[in-house]
C-alpha cells in the first residue's frame, strides 16, 4: 500500500513508477483535482503550506557580531596592552596610539552594523514583497491563490 505524502514514518514512494490511476488513487485525488472537503481536511491535518521563518536577528547581536573576528579581537587586545604600558611609564604616547586603535575599531563596527542592518531590512522588504502565487484544481475547477 503507498501511504499519502506526509505520513509520518513513511516509506519513500516511487511515484513515478505509478500508473496516473494508483497515483490519484493513493493521493486520494483525480484528474478534477481534490475536492474542497479533501482540500480543508488537509489543510486541517497537515496545516498551511508554509516554510519556517526563521527568527529576526536582533540589532545588539548584529552590532556584537562585529567584534568578533579574530583580526578585530586582537586590535582591541593591542589597544588594551597600550593602554598598560602607557600606565606603567606613565606617557601619553601609548594612550593616543590606542585610542586611534580603538576609533578606527569602533568606526568599522558600525559601518558592518549600518550594512548588515540595511541588509537585514532589504531581505524582510523583499519576503514581503515576494507573494508567490499557484495554480490549483478543486473539484474541476481552476482555482489561483496564494501558494
Amino acid at each position: 500500500m503507498v501511504e499519502r505524502p506526509g505520513a509520518e514514518g513513511r516509506e519513500r514512494t516511487r511515484w513515478h513508477a505509478l500508473s496516473v490511476a494508483d497515483a490519484f488513487g493513493s493521493l486520494n485525488s483525480g484528474v478534477a483535482g481534490l475536492s474542497n472537503e479533501e482540500a480543508e481536511q488537509r489543510l486541517i491535518e497537515y496545516g498551511e503550506n508554509r516554510l519556517e521563518e526563521a527568527p529576526g536577528v536582533s540589532r545588539l547581536r548584529l552590532l556584537l557580531t562585529e567584534f568578533t573576528s579574530p583580526l578585530i579581537l586582537i586590535l582591541i587586545g593591542a589597544a588594551v596592552v597600550l593602554f598598560a604600558v602607557a600606565g606603567a611609564e606613565r606617557t601619553w604616547d601609548h594612550v593616543v596610539d590606542a585610542s586611534l586603535i580603538l576609533a578606527i575599531v569602533l568606526a568599522n563596527g558600525a559601518l558592518g552594523f549600518i550594512q548588515n542592518f540595511r541588509a537585514e531590512a532589504g531581505i524582510a522588504s523583499l519576503r514581503r514583497l515576494a507573494s508567490p502565487r499557484a495554480a490549483v484544481l478543486r473539484a474541476g475547477q481552476q482555482l489561483t491563490g496564494d501558494a
